[in-house]
């Protein structure tokens, strides 16, 4: 999770998640992550946590994802990025688990 500097669906997001399959999307799979993002039903390019300008999340790219191993998948109940908070460049990305 955090300041990870990749856009989604590049070559580097892809080797830490796989490839998708064109009509089932991402699969979990052992040897690689799963982005919260997209396992809580979230579109991949949504969610900007950098923007040029800070006062327009419209205007922004998504390049910082939490992910989790395939066996914490099931678990994922929620995500959103924190578009209140200071400090960094970068917006935070939160994610809760369930028990």
């Amino acid at each position: 999770m955090g300041d990870c500097n990749l856009t989604p669906g590049s070559p580097e997001y892809r080797r830490v998640v796989g490839e998708a399959d064109y009509f089932y999307g991402s699969s979990l799979a052992g040897d690689r992550l799963a982005d919260t993002w997209t396992l809580a039903g979230n579109q991949i390019t949504d969610g900007a946590t950098w923007c040029d300008d800070r006062g327009d999340p419209d205007g922004g790219i998504k390049l910082d994802f939490g992910f989790v191993s395939p066996g914490l998948a099931s678990k994922v109940t929620s995500v959103w990025v924190d578009t209140e908070a200071a400090g960094s460049d970068h917006q935070p990305i939160w994610f809760e688990l369930a028990d």
